[in-house]
């Protein structure tokens, strides 16, 4: 008998005007730049770092 490995959704939220509203962190313009890369290192294991070209 073979086990299926667990399978988690993750949803964000965040409060406006009082109510409870779901968003996509990755196309939110206001979440920190740090939200953004320990996200990144969660879903792939990987470090992740910003490069800045000039």
């Amino acid at each position: 008998m073979l086990i299926e490995p667990t399978k988690y959704k993750f949803r964000h939220f965040k409060m406006v005007d009082g109510k409870k509203v779901g968003f996509d962190p990755r196309e939110d313009e206001s979440l920190a730049n740090r939200c953004k890369l320990a996200m990144a290192y969660m879903s792939t294991g990987n470090n992740i770092f910003w490069l800045k070209i000039s």
